[in-house]
């Protein structure tokens, strides 16, 4: 009786080595081949393979941004000297610090992140 696989074709996957995500397109013996989603199909290996989890890749590259420039986000609510708002967002890189007034109700996205006080 052959061994079951972890993975079967059309599963989307992660290599834990090269951190590359794709979707495998054949299953060998000891690995898989993928179709990765920016480079060209390539082989992983049995145990390189993990099942890809959009929140845990979106959280594991933040982390590693975040570590990469010894960064910190914080919210907070009341105001302080920095801010003459109740509520903020501060994302601070290093000593220097971004700080997202009256933001009551908002979010961060990729689209306001620039939009930071410059002062």
């Amino acid at each position: 009786m052959s061994e079951q696989k972890k993975f079967n074709i059309g599963d989307r996957v992660r290599s834990k080595f090269y951190g590359i995500v794709g979707t495998v397109i054949d299953v060998d013996t000891d690995g898989y081949i993928i179709n990765p989603d920016h480079v060209e199909e390539m082989w992983i290996g049995e145990d390189d393979a993990e099942a890809y989890d959009r929140r845990t890749d979106f959280l594991t590259r933040l982390s590693e941004l975040m570590r990469e420039f010894d960064a910190e986000i914080e919210y907070h609510i009341g105001s302080d000297e920095k801010s003459d708002y109740s509520e903020y967002y501060a994302i601070t890189i290093g000593r220097e610090r971004l700080t997202y007034d009256n933001c009551e109700g908002a979010s961060l996205t990729a689209d306001n992140l620039m939009d930071y006080d410059k002062e």
